[in-house]
């Protein structure tokens, strides 16, 4: 039994061309059909000679096709999902969420600026006294800075939370940015009170000559906790996982920043 008995005459088979399979119907064949054997068809458009080897059992290749048209369509649905899914993404959460970090980001660089002038004022006091042995100015001067910056950080704390929608309504007029960018004030404000007894403590060990301390700190806040939680939160809760990864670590900064300055503070005190 020869693998080209289906081609007979007039039976209906499938033309198999580089594009795709052609319905066809065989007008003539030789007595013996082999893979080089040339075959007589007619297509809905005209007639040519084939070879043998082109021509495929319109039921087997009926039933390929089929497979291969319903793989198409459910890939090309499920592509189509993810694009929209994916626009729907870049539309609503990416760049409306970048805009809003954008504005939260200039509100709480105003507050931070603040502080950062009072660290610098801080600084060559406490380090003039600390140089001459007078430990305890050097627990006023840092104890004055405290205060203060607190009162900055817990300003910008109130204005965040009670205020949030009107603030950030100065750089955009967009109702829906609006919206998303005082719901992320709210948020990164929420351990605003103590982060500048954070960043004022940091820089005390800066003014007392003790560099990697500072160092220490600083990148607790910026990197040491702020990365690990950008990188785990938003896996579960999205883009409220960014927002929600800085007051985390403003708190777990502060908290590490406290046990080190007691623990100096102490030190001080056994020298005396």
């Amino acid at each position: 039994m020869s693998k080209y008995d289906f081609i007979k005459q007039g039976n209906l088979l499938f033309w198999h061309t580089a594009d795709n399979d052609i319905e066809c119907r065989i007008i003539s064949t030789p007595e013996k059909v082999d893979s080089d054997s040339i075959i007589l068809i007619s297509t809905s458009s005209s007639e040519t000679e084939v070879l043998a080897s082109e021509l495929l059992p319109i039921g087997s290749s009926r039933s390929h096709k089929e497979e291969f048209m319903r793989w198409k369509k459910e890939r090309e649905a499920e592509g189509m999902e993810f694009f929209s899914r994916l626009s729907e993404v870049m539309e609503t959460d990416s760049d409306l969420a970048i805009g809003a970090f954008g504005i939260v980001n200039r509100l709480v660089f105003i507050i931070v600026m603040i502080v950062m002038g009072l660290n610098q004022g801080m600084q060559p006091i406490a380090g003039y006294n600390f140089g001459a042995g007078q430990h305890a100015r050097v627990i006023k001067t840092l104890k004055l800075t405290i205060i203060y910056a607190t009162c900055v950080t817990t300003f910008g704390f109130i204005v965040g939370m009670l205020f949030s929608d009107w603030v950030v309504s100065i750089f955009t007029s967009d109702a829906e940015l609006i919206a998303l960018s005082a719901k992320g004030l709210r948020i990164v404000v929420m351990f605003f009170p103590i982060i500048g007894f954070q960043m004022v403590t940091a820089n005390f060990f800066q003014s007392i000559g003790m560099a990697s301390k500072a160092i220490f700190l600083s990148l607790t806040r910026q990197m040491m906790v702020l990365l690990p939680c950008l990188i785990i939160l938003p896996r579960f809760f999205g883009v409220a996982g960014v927002w929600y990864s800085m007051p985390i670590s403003d708190l777990l900064a502060s908290l590490i920043a406290g046990t080190m300055l007691v623990w100096q503070l102490r030190k001080f005190k056994a020298q005396a």
